[in-house]
């Protein structure tokens, strides 16, 4: 994986009227910011960042995130989910191995409900940020076209 590469590919797909861009390859986490950043300079800053294979952990979401990354996929959360492992606050649990499976849904639907009230507090603060930073500009864009 070298820089050169990377960023010859990001120019040259960035000059290509795409609706946003898929980023790939083989490379391990420690390595997301450094091939981020190389992309992410190269790209057209206005288009979405999709980082495929990624998402293994939690922390490769906020890692992507950190640096420029709009969406992922990956296939390792629905493998991990279906083998009993559910990812927490305080770290990893397996359901299917704990002794008391009553206790720890108990202890999983709080946890999962104080996680969906951060990340719709956090949503709701994206949404009212491209609501002033972008919507003005495109709904002008938009009436300005139209007439």
């Amino acid at each position: 994986m070298k820089k050169i590469f990377r960023k010859e590919s990001a120019s040259f797909l960035g000059s290509k009227d795409f609706d946003g861009f898929g980023i790939g390859g083989i490379f391990q986490p420690e390595e997301i910011p450094e091939v981020l950043t190389w992309v992410n300079t190269t790209l057209p800053e206005e288009k979405p960042r999709h980082l495929l294979g990624m998402g293994a952990q939690p922390a490769d979401l906020f890692l992507g995130v950190e640096f420029g990354i709009d969406t992922f996929d990956c296939v390792a959360p629905t493998r991990q989910a279906r083998n009993g492992a559910i990812f927490t606050y305080s770290g990893r649990i397996n359901i299917k191995k704990t002794p008391s499976l009553k206790k720890t849904l108990r202890q999983l639907i709080a946890i999962v409900i104080a996680t969906l009230a951060k990340i719709l507090q956090k949503l709701m603060s994206i949404i009212f940020f491209v609501q002033t930073k972008f919507l003005p500009a495109h709904l002008l864009q938009f009436i300005m076209n139209f007439s």
